[in-house]
């Protein structure tokens, strides 16, 4: 059954859409950079009909009579682009556009998004950085992600030690972490005091605290869904900044048919101090890179990746030298994901994620005196996955999605002492999801998003069934009234406890037949009110089990 969905998904996505009287379609990006520009108004001159792109920068206008009309493209912050199409009965006319920055790009962009968000979503505990916000808010040595988002109401750390999230009385491994849709497992350089992420490479964060879509599984807590930029695919440009901490570099520009990007992070305390009575025996790097190529005007592949090391490397002797220790430790993460995006009509959009998500972790500890004991302990968790949505856009009001996906774990623990094994795991679950939702606008006053997710754990072969639901209605034009209701499952956890104050490593397990799957039931309610000023109020009240 789950080979036969993955078939049905992947490569016979078929659906029954409507023919219309005539359809306008495409992609709107940023003139400057070729990035997507999500929440841009589109819209037929001097008739009622219209739309705005989503966060793919897609866009398309359904039964449309025919005749000759002016699409007009607009956005605060960017020049407005005019064309005309010729419209037909019974066919698709497919327009791309690129507007070009105006001097109020800067807050202006922000403001006109937020905007559209709070007429059309149902956004429930979300929040939305972009990159440059990041940068604007106080930091400690340098922008961190984790750090940032500490700041925001009902998310708390324990220490100022630790980046760790602990969002609405849940512990960090009920997080779900996604870099470029992969799951990372160990996001944090230092044992927890800083994230993995370097924001120079960071497009988009979004941040879902609780009452989370159907789309999102697998944990109890929050979403933090990053997307990396894409890269500039009109020129080549290159920064270099160093921080109290580290040193960065970021290159960026296009290649036939598309953009790369790539951006490196290096803590250099050890280069400095080295050879020195302070001598500095830790550092850590990681390389992140993003190349997408556009296959003719309906597919594009978009390859992602990360690789990031934390390395230790220390030796001690006695005053006496009768006794020495010395520790080699190496830890870090690798990801890497392919996406291959078809328009396959202009109301059905289709994207395939091959992901792998590794985090592995090597100690070797030495100690030598009268005898010598070798002690080496292995750490490791690999995620293969394959995942395929289905966006349908047919229906008017409706922006209906599917999704099917097959993740495939290998945990491994070792510790050995002088080559003798004193323990030794490993355990290979696969978990199979299917979900179904649908973001419905009524009316001016009604939006909905109801959906509902099914998964199926191999370890007991558990079944589980989690019905999603949230609605906004607009008392008034800019005063909105907002709830959620939600049930999650988790099959994962960690040997963490929930009282430590200082994080080394999150220590993942399957569970096992033993024992069920985690369980959590999200009320959420509040409203929101749009301010003089373009600002944002939002209150919200949870209930969580």
């Amino acid at each position: 059954m789950k080979i036969f969905c993955l078939i049905i998904f992947i490569a016979f996505p078929i659906m029954a859409w409507g023919k219309s009287e005539g359809t306008v379609n495409g992609f709107v990006r940023d003139a400057s950079n070729g990035e997507p520009l999500p929440y841009v108004n589109v819209f037929l001159q001097n008739t009622q009909i219209g739309t705005t792109t989503n966060e793919k920068g897609y866009y398309v206008i359904n039964r449309i009579p025919p005749g000759e009309y002016r699409v007009i493209f607009s956005m605060m912050g960017y020049g407005r682009h005019e064309e005309t199409v010729e419209i037909t009965s019974n066919a698709a006319v497919k327009v791309n556009a690129s507007l070009p920055p105006s001097v109020l790009e800067l807050e202006g962009v922000v403001k006109t998004a937020e905007r559209e968000r709070f007429v059309r979503e149902v956004e429930i505990s979300t929040t939305t950085l972009s990159a440059r916000q990041m940068r604007s808010l106080p930091s400690f040595a340098e922008t961190d992600l984790f750090r940032t988002l500490q700041l925001l109401p009902g998310v708390v750390s324990r220490s100022d030690f630790s980046s760790q999230l602990y969002v609405r009385g849940g512990s960090p491994d009920q997080n779900l972490v996604l870099l470029d849709g992969v799951t990372v497992y160990n996001p944090f350089h230092l044992l927890g005091l800083f994230s993995m992420f370097n924001t120079d490479a960071v497009k988009e964060v979004e941040f879902i605290t609780g009452g989370f879509p159907a789309e999102f599984g697998g944990r109890l807590s929050s979403v933090l869904n990053i997307v990396n930029n894409e890269g500039n695919s009109k020129e080549f440009h290159g920064r270099v900044n160093i921080s109290l901490p580290s040193a960065h570099a970021t290159l960026e520009g296009p290649i036939p048919r598309g953009s790369y990007l790539v951006s490196a992070r290096r803590t250099y305390f050890d280069q400095i101090f080295k050879n020195t009575r302070y001598d500095f025996p830790y550092y850590f790097y990681d390389l992140q890179g993003k190349v997408n190529i556009d296959l003719g005007g309906n597919h594009r592949l978009t390859l992602s990746g990360y690789y990031g090391n934390d390395k230790l490397d220390y030796d001690v002797t006695s005053e006496e030298e009768d006794f020495q220790v010395a520790i080699d430790w190496l830890w870090g993460n690798r990801t890497a994901s392919l996406n291959w995006r078809w328009l396959i009509h202009p109301n059905l959009f289709s994207e395939v994620l091959l992901t792998r998500s590794n985090f592995a972790l090597d100690l070797d500890l030495e100690l030598v005196g009268d005898n010598i004991a070798a002690l080496k302990l292995k750490n490791g968790i690999q995620d293969y996955s394959i995942k395929s949505d289905l966006n349908y856009f047919g229906l008017p009001g409706h922006s209906i999605k599917f999704g099917v996906s097959q993740t495939w774990y290998d945990f491994l623990y070792s510790f050995h002492i002088d080559q003798t094994p004193l323990f030794n795991y490993t355990n290979k679950p696969a978990l199979f999801a299917l979900y179904m939702q649908d973001q419905w606008q009524m009316n001016n006053l009604w939006s909905i998003r109801a959906g509902v997710r099914v998964e199926n754990y191999d370890l007991g072969s558990r079944t589980r069934i989690s019905p999603r639901f949230g609605a906004k209605y607009h008392l008034f034009p800019n005063f909105a009234i907002k709830g959620s209701f939600g049930i999650y499952h988790q099959f994962l956890t960690t040997a963490a406890s929930d009282n430590q104050n200082f994080s080394f490593i999150d220590l993942w397990f399957p569970l096992s037949q033993k024992y069920k799957p985690l369980g959590a039931i999200h009320y959420v309610a509040g409203f929101e009110w749009w301010l003089p000023g373009d600002l944002i109020l939002t209150c919200e009240g949870y209930y969580k089990t």
